[in-house]
C-alpha cells in the first residue's frame, strides 16, 4: 500500500513559489481506488470540503484511479487555479472546488494549522507514569509546549538551555516526543533531565505533521496558540525569555 503527503511535493509547471502547490490532504491509493486518509485544518482542502474516507473519482473532470493519475493532473495546475475534485462519500457523489496555495514553508504551514486556535487536547503518556493517560488540556500552568526527540541535537541544545531557568519558570514548560517509552526515559536520565514534564505521544497523532526539531507553540491561559518557534534560533531564544 502506497501512502503520500500531498502537500509535501506537487511540481507544477508555472512561475508560483518553488514550483510547487499545496492542497493539505495524504491521500491513499488501494485496490484501484484513491481515498483521502487525512485533512490539515485550515488548508485549502479544508476549506474546501474535502473529509477523511473520501474517494477521489476525478480530477479536473479526469477520472482518477492510482497516484500517478492523480499527480500527474495537479502537475498542470497553479496556485491561480480553482482545481475540480469529485468525490464519493457515503454512497453520494460530489464535486467539491479547491483553490490551491503556493507551497509554504515548515512554519507557515504551522501557523496556518494551529496559530489562533485552541491547542488539539491530544492524548499523552506522562514518561513518569507509562500506565496512564492524560488529555492536554487537563495539563494546567503550561506556556511553551516543546515537540523535541533523542536524535535531535538541536533539541538537546533546547533542553539545556531551559534547564538553565529557575524552577518555577521551568514549570511553564511542556515536552512532547513520539519516540518510544523507553527510549525516552534513558535519554532522560542520562543528561539528568527532570522527566515530570516529559510526555509521549502517539505516532498516529495529527502531529506527524510536525516534521522540523525543535518546535515549540506558546499558548495562552485558554490554550489558544499564540505563537509557533521552529529551530534553535533566535526566534527560540525570544519565545523560551518572554
Amino acid at each position: 500500500m502506497s501512502k503520500y503527503i500531498v502537500f509535501l511535493a506537487l511540481f507544477i509547471n508555472s512561475y508560483t513559489y518553488a514550483g510547487k502547490i499545496w492542497l493539505g490532504f495524504v491521500i491513499e491509493e488501494k485496490q484501484q481506488s484513491l481515498f483521502i486518509t487525512r485533512v490539515i485544518p485550515n488548508s485549502p482542502a479544508d476549506k474546501g470540503g474535502l473529509r477523511p474516507q473520501d474517494e477521489i473519482l476525478e480530477v479536473g473532470q479526469k477520472t482518477t484511479k492510482s497516484l500517478d493519475q492523480f499527480f500527474k493532473e495537479l502537475k498542470t495546475k497553479s496556485s491561480k487555479d480553482i482545481i475540480s475534485i469529485s468525490i464519493k462519500r457515503k454512497n453520494k457523489t460530489l464535486t467539491q472546488k479547491i483553490t490551491p496555495i503556493n507551497s509554504p514553508s515548515e512554519l507557515e504551514k504551522l501557523n496556518i494549522m494551529f496559530k489562533k486556535e485552541i491547542f488539539p487536547n491530544v492524548k499523552l503518556t506522562p514518561i513518569l507514569n507509562s500506565e496512564s493517560e492524560i488529555n492536554l488540556h487537563e495539563i494546567k500552568n503550561k506556556k511553551i509546549i516543546m515537540f523535541w526527540a533523542t536524535w535531535c541535537t538541536y533539541c538537546h541544545a533546547a533542553l539545556k538551555r531551559i534547564s538553565e531557568f529557575s524552577k518555577e519558570q521551568k514549570k511553564s514548560f511542556l515536552f512532547i516526543s513520539d519516540e518510544s517509552l523507553s527510549q525516552l526515559k534513558k535519554h532522560l536520565l542520562k543528561h539528568k533531565f527532570n522527566t515530570d514534564q516529559f510526555y509521549q505521544i502517539k505516532d498516529n497523532s495529527d502531529f506527524y505533521l510536525v516534521n522540523a526539531l525543535p518546535t515549540l507553540f506558546k499558548i495562552n491561559k485558554e490554550k489558544v496558540v499564540e505563537e509557533i518557534s521552529i529551530g534553535f534560533g533566535s526566534s527560540f531564544n525570544r519565545l523560551i525569555s518572554e
